[in-house]
């Protein structure tokens, strides 16, 4: 399973312009609703940050995966964006964020929302990628990063 397999360059934005917890949830939030016209807004947007009361997605090391599961959704859906100059999430490290994958599931897939969380939390945990992700200038660029890396060490 790689992120990549859902993850497309269109579903990157570059330079979220958001500086809070709240401000960047509800910008991915709009991001992945232009993208997947079947989601609905608010409902996708209470149930992330419903979601984000129990705990911070703010996983640390400048990286955030807010997520929730909706009925309306029969796959899984992605979007990412880079914060560059870092925003505020209340992460657990308390160090600000600088990408975000907002993540989305079916309802019923608990063991699909589970095995990727894990796989995109692992992955976010190597410095170099980070970095080079971090670093990122274009959605092409932060998308070839990250396709490039997978291709090398998950055949």
């Amino acid at each position: 399973m790689r992120i990549t397999d859902y993850l497309t360059k269109n579903d990157i934005k570059i330079n979220l312009i958001g500086r809070s917890k709240q401000d960047i949830i509800e910008e991915m939030v709009a991001f992945m609703v232009s993208k997947h016209p079947e989601i609905k807004g608010k409902e996708a947007l209470a149930k992330v940050l419903e979601r984000e009361s129990l705990e911070t997605t703010g996983i640390g090391e400048g990286v955030a995966i807010p997520h929730a599961r909706l009925d309306c959704l029969d796959d899984l859906q992605i979007v990412c964006g880079s914060v560059p100059d870092g925003a505020d999430f209340k992460s657990l490290d308390d160090k600000p964020v600088k990408i975000v994958f907002l993540i989305l599931y079916p309802e019923d897939q608990i063991s699909l929302q589970i095995r990727f969380l894990a796989r995109v939390s692992r992955l976010l945990h190597v410095s170099g990628l980070k970095n080079r992700l971090f670093a990122s200038k274009s959605s092409d660029e932060l998308y070839e990063v990250l396709k490039n890396f997978e291709d090398t060490h998950f055949h």
